[in-house]
């Protein structure tokens, strides 16, 4: 409806004024009372002339006009009140709570004491705690503590961050569980023995971290599934008592003779059973346990047939021996991608979560892969930490035969250098801890010996002069990609402050350390019976399924010191870990500088989990750098939408009091990447394999090509098709001109797939076609156009001539390396092409804002345009230097860029429309290889 906008100013003003109060408050506000201008008794066109004839409205204000705008202010309004319960609550739950249960901050209680210990030992802020106290609480309020069906039995899923912390949530959860009555913890622990050692040692020192500090004692049942068990379930205190000051967990691997082992045990005391109040945490729940057998969907099956893994845990969860069952039993599955989790079958009796979900908020001091890899941006701003070098495709092929290698690819040797100059600056700052470099080149042992080979022979065949010479050029280069001022900006809630910055450093200063890492070379671990020694000297390690074997003392076995032995060096131990498998999950990294990452998958579950670079950084935040390929550079930027999209998804659903059943999870399931797949097919039991939906779908073309043929077909085809569009309109600030109720056919035959070139690796647009057929499917027959550019009087090179306007062109600057295809021709990545500007381009006058603080996104998606999709085009300097050149290089084209984004109705919030299968298409050649 079109309505003067002095006229429609005045209704916001004054509904502005009436809801000021309640949402001041943050209370429910009550919008019926507030659409009849909060006096119901008198009539509504009544009351209008009332109001117009005081001045309070324009006078002659229609019923109609105002209850337009009323619709429209409720809802901007309503997303604001929305937008701070996401922010207060990331909880997905049955019923809000199932008991009262609070945190006991008593003295003597198990969550005090562990609340201590993270702020006296690991340097917890108050903040991070105050944040993982109430996650901790909203989970322990989903829990049951008594079991008297199968109904009783809890299951949850909290999402985390790959190695962002999530043991500590797992303790924080035990040691909050057993202050009110639970006794017995059964931690299941992926599949590595190093894995689970891990988790043990660190389970069993956060619990029991001070004997000064009163709390219960903790105690590990090992190796519960065998006869070299610790305990009996006969010896176990579980009297009900709640002040029971023993608590017992034990820690399994996701095998089958340690799940059955656990069962009978369990079985031996059935009058114990029944004593025994359990909480079962399934750490990387999506590994190993998930069913993978395909499952009948006959009505009349009564049991399916499941993987034995999965099938052996559900047996666990739903034990019953001779009548007589746990005391009371909860299943809590943690992960960072829980893909498989929330797509697998549901089934009453599986371990679908069922009850609740949660979403762990990270600490501010987690660098994670939104930071790495930067978020869909709607801005011109990098969003993204510079800290990746390509890995170029020589270097590739050569890495896919490293076996007939007679020396390190550029790029390695670049990596393994760069770990030195880390090393060097870190004990020249008096760094203790240890730190480590990470190749992980494929799960070949074959690969991984002969990379060990290829670095003992480098620093065999490299003279000092030379090693010093290399290093100084590698320092240069690097030390001022990644500034202090660019790192806070990334994370503006970084809480500590950044002691070493290589940007203020000298060469000379490091260059002593440097020749003492030269001279000290590369050493192995040594072993003496039980006791590893460490050496001041890089520690080569050969981390995989194979590499037992001890040699002569030597153990290329990856360990780190512990605390004592740190204590008594004198240097900042370094460890060169070059791996497979067993460095693909769990297992931490301590102190990552550089990581070569040449492995790759399809699957997007197992690539996130692959991601050891991700997690803290304290006291070198700005000296870890990565070399991966571009194409596993797109697959973890994609992995960034997937991972963010479902984060909020569990917010918009918490917000409308959804269940995790009603929820119907929705994953991404790849526009963007056609060469991805959430989890594997066999992973995925509720899910329609590779359907997708493009509600909300906003792709922006950001790669491109220099061929200067295509780029001038380009822009002719745009020309065309612009003059053929009719009479257009200026957008309210004359940031652009836009055109109203365009045919799909318009946009799509005439345009887009007439001959459009797009660069493969904007795999977004290689689908067009599919793109087109749901939005036909889903009735968005009519579009706006729009292109972007400020409309000037004159024309000048900096302009191009759209209906008879000049409008600027845009300057975009390329982000990260320039790289070439097999033509030689450079292919570029500007990082991003939309500004927050464009979603509303096509606006004829300025949005009235009941939240100031909304984006322009958000004002599209509550506004009289949010069911009209949008086109916009942009014309971009071929010539473009950039400001800042730390991080960004100039674009030098031969031609002029025409870019693409296109904007779909939808927030995704809800799932809409059809589901259409993208058809294969031709994908860029992976010679990384896939597994």
């Amino acid at each position: 409806m079109e309505i003067p906008q002095l006229k429609r100013d005045r209704i916001v003003q004054y509904l502005q004024k009436l809801t000021n109060d309640e949402m001041d408050k943050e209370e429910k506000i009550d919008w019926d009372y507030i659409k009849h201008l909060k006096h119901p008794e008198i009539p509504l066109k009544l009351h209008l002339n009332i109001l117009g004839t005081s001045s309070t409205l324009e006078e002659g204000t229609s019923e109609e006009e105002y209850l337009y705008v009323f619709e429209e202010f409720k809802e901007l309004n309503q997303l604001k009140k929305a937008k701070f319960i996401s922010t207060t609550s990331a909880g997905l739950a049955a019923e809000n709570s199932i008991n009262d249960l609070k945190l006991e901050d008593r003295s003597g209680s198990n969550w005090r004491k562990y609340k201590l210990h993270l702020e006296q030992n690991n340097g917890w802020s108050d903040k991070s705690i105050a944040e993982l106290s109430r996650a901790t609480e909203w989970i322990l309020q989903q829990l049951n503590l008594k079991n008297n069906s199968f109904e009783d039995i809890r299951k949850g899923l909290v999402l985390g961050n790959v190695q962002s912390g999530k043991t500590a949530s797992m303790a924080g959860l035990m040691a909050a569980a057993s202050d009110h009555g639970f006794n017995f913890f059964i931690i299941v622990s992926g599949m590595m023995d190093n894995l689970k050692s891990q988790t043990e040692d660190r389970l069993l020192n956060d619990l029991n971290s001070n004997e000064r500090i009163q709390g219960s004692n903790w105690t590990n049942i090992k190796n519960i599934h065998n006869k070299n068990r610790s305990h009996h379930l006969s010896e176990l205190d579980v009297s009900d008592r709640i002040t029971n000051n023993n608590i017992y967990f034990t820690v399994l691997l996701k095998n089958v003779s340690h799940l059955k082992g656990l069962i009978t045990w369990l079985k031996k005391d059935e009058e114990r059973l029944g004593k025994l109040k359990v909480l079962i945490i399934d750490d990387e729940s999506d590994q190993a346990g998930i069913n993978t057998k395909e499952m009948s969907t006959k009505s009349d099956q009564k049991e399916f047939d499941r993987s034995t893994i999965n099938k052996n845990l559900i047996n666990i969860v739903h034990l019953e021996h001779n009548g007589k069952s746990y005391g009371a039993m909860n299943y809590v599955a943690y992960t960072a991608t829980p893909y498989a989790n929330i797509l697998n079958e549901n089934e009453p009796e599986s371990l679908f979560p069922h009850h609740f979900i949660y979403s762990l908020k990270p600490s501010p001091l987690y660098i994670g892969p939104k930071q790495i890899y930067g978020i869909p941006a709607d801005t011109d701003k990098d969003q993204s930490l510079d800290i990746i070098n390509l890995i170029d495709d020589d270097d590739l092929i050569e890495l896919r035969s490293v076996q007939a290698c007679y020396k390190l690819p550029y790029t390695l040797e670049k990596a393994l250098i760069w770990f030195q100059i880390g090393l060097a600056i870190l004990r020249t700052h008096d760094f203790k801890k240890p730190l480590s470099m990470l190749i992980h080149t494929s799960q070949k042992i074959n690969d991984h010996e002969a990379i060990k080979y290829l670095i003992e022979k480098w620093f065999t065949d490299t003279s000092k002069e030379q090693f010093l010479k290399k290093c100084e050029s590698v320092f240069i280069e690097e030390k001022n990609r990644v500034t202090a001022e660019t790192f806070l900006d990334i994370l503006p809630d970084y809480e500590l402050d950044i002691k070493v910055n290589p940007s203020i450093i000298e060469f000379n200063e490091i260059k002593p350390e440097l020749e003492y890492i030269y001279d000290k070379s590369i050493d192995t671990i040594k072993l003496f019976g039980e006791d590893k020694v460490f050496s001041e000297s890089m520690h080569l390690c050969v981390d995989n399924s194979k590499n037992n074997t001890v040699i002569d003392n030597k153990s290329y076995r990856l360990a780190y010191p512990n605390k004592q032995q740190l204590a008594d060096m004198k240097k900042a131990p370094g460890f060169i870990v070059i791996g497979g498998s067993t460095l693909s999950r769990g297992l931490t990294l301590e102190g990552l500088i550089s990581t070569y990452f040449i492995r790759t998958t399809k699957i997007a579950d197992t690539l996130m989990q692959m991601g050891r670079w991700f997690g803290y950084r304290i006291g070198y935040e700005l000296l870890p750098r990565i070399w991966m390929s571009s194409i596993s550079l797109e697959r973890f930027r994609f992995l960034v939408e997937i991972d963010e999209d479902l984060r909020e998804s569990i917010k918009e659903f918490a917000k409308l009091n959804k269940t995790p059943r009603e929820y119907g999870i929705k994953v991404i399931n790849s526009p963007d990447n056609r060469f991805m797949q959430i989890t594997g097919a066999n992973r995925a039991q509720s899910a329609k394999e590779a359907e997708i939906d493009f509600t909300g779908y906003k792709p922006q073309d950001i790669n491109f090509t220099n061929n200067k043929e295509k780029l001038k077909q380009n822009i002719q085809l745009t020309e065309a098709f612009l003059s053929n569009l009719g009479n257009s309109e200026n957008n309210f600030n004359n940031n652009g001109v836009f055109w109203r109720g365009i045919t799909i056919s318009q946009i799509f035959d005439n345009y887009l797939l007439k001959g459009f070139y797009f660069n493969k690796r904007t795999a977004a647009f290689n689908n067009l076609e599919s793109i087109k057929d749901w939005c036909s499917l889903n009735k968005f027959n009519t579009w706006n156009v729009a292109v972007a550019g400020k409309i000037k009087q004159a024309d000048t090179a900096e302009t191009w001539k759209v209906d008879n306007k000049y409008l600027t062109k845009a300057n975009r600057s390329v982000k990260g390396d320039i790289i070439k295809d097999e033509n030689g021709q450079e292919i570029v990545s500007i990082g991003v092409l939309r500004n927050p500007n464009d979603y509303i381009i096509d606006f004829d006058s300025k949005p009235q804002l009941a939240d100031k603080n909304l984006s322009n996104e958000k004002i599209r998606n509550h506004s009289a345009q949010k069911e009209t999709p949008l086109l916009v085009i942009y014309r971009l300097n071929k010539y473009y230097e950039p400001a800042n050149s730390n991080n960004r290089q100039s674009l030098n084209f031969d031609e002029d860029i025409i870019g693409i984004s296109l904007i779909i109705p939808g927030d995704n919030a809800v799932p809409r429309g059809k589901y259409l299968t993208i058809n294969p298409v031709h994908v860029i050649d992976d010679l990384e290889g896939e597994e």
